[in-house]
């Protein structure tokens, strides 16, 4: 196969290579260069992988070599990280977190967390595209710097050995190349769009119970809380029961039995005013809390205070 290089190398870069350097603030423990053949310029390539520890705060992404036009991945190989954002606020990175930004974003920034003690294990892929850079810009504009990527994916683990060739150059065609950016920015977008799901499933249940919980005095039925929070009957109950193990009307329920219960071992309120409280009908009351607790109110009250 005929390898083009079709990257700069790393003296014409800046004329140094101190990362390298025994007083660098990091070091290396395995890295490569991409010698594409038959490179396409418009497609994803890969230019360089490594493997490597921090241990310095002086070790920060913005000291990086200027590159306009590539982006830089680093997975998180253990805890230590931080990336800080252009308004000064900053945020721990740990294992399995990934920041992905373009050389040049003066958005945020990546280095070695001070505050830890030991160093920080990173894996850095960096790569150029102009469809990967617009795959890049994109998931920043939508999920931010940082990511998730599963250490134990065979996508992973080709990377490490990548990291750990003999010789410090690749030799791949363009199409191979290519996949392994391609792979590599589809999982953190699958994995982004993962936690987004589940994130806005936890806030739509989060809305359900606090509408519940605020107006004790209601009975809802599931088409009510649906109409109220803009969700078919199904979604809504297929999403509450996800996040609280039960369905919507069925925690209510118990919610509402639990609370009569605390009226009755620690007040003296009657339970007709219990009742007309918790938005109960007295033949609804005194089933469903029968149904739930085994006993009815009044056995429940003289229970408790016969103890």
């Amino acid at each position: 196969m005929t390898s083009l290089p079709t990257h700069p190398t790393p003296a014409s870069l800046s004329g140094r290579t101190d990362e390298f350097s025994p007083d660098a603030p990091f070091r290396m423990l395995g890295f490569a260069w991409f010698r594409i053949a038959g490179q396409i310029p418009a497609l994803a390539t890969p230019f360089y992988i490594g493997r490597g520890v921090a241990f310095h705060e002086d070790y920060r992404s913005e000291k990086h070599r200027p590159m306009p036009g590539y982006a830089v991945l680093k997975i998180c190989l253990s805890d230590g990280g931080l990336i800080r954002y252009a308004d000064q606020k900053q945020r721990r990175l740990v294992t399995g977190q990934a920041t992905l930004r373009t050389v040049g974003d003066t958005g945020a920034n990546d280095g070695f967390d001070p505050t830890h003690r030991g160093e920080w294990s990173f894996l850095g892929l960096i790569f150029r595209g102009d469809a990967a850079i617009s795959t890049v810009r994109g998931f920043i504009s939508r999920y931010g710097y940082v990511g998730e990527f599963s250490l134990e994916s065979p996508l992973m683990r080709r990377m490490q050995a990548l990291c750990n060739q003999p010789a410090h150059s690749i030799e791949m065609s363009a199409s191979e190349g290519m996949n392994l950016v391609n792979d590599v920015l589809a999982a953190l977008v699958r994995n982004a769009e993962r936690d987004t799901v589940t994130t806005s499933r936890l806030r739509v249940a989060q809305a359900v119970e606090r509408t519940i919980v605020d107006n004790p005095e209601r009975i809802y039925s599931v088409d009510e809380l649906s109409e109220i929070h803009g969700l078919s009957r199904e979604h809504l109950t297929r999403i509450f029961t996800q996040e609280y193990g039960m369905p919507p009307h069925q925690y209510m329920l118990e919610m509402k039995v639990r609370e009569a219960g605390r009226l009755l071992r620690h007040t003296s309120t009657p339970i007709k005013t219990i009742i007309r409280t918790l938005g109960f009908t007295p033949r609804t009351f005194y089933r469903v809390f029968r149904q739930i607790t085994g006993v009815t109110p009044s056995d429940y009250r003289e229970r408790s205070t016969e103890l």
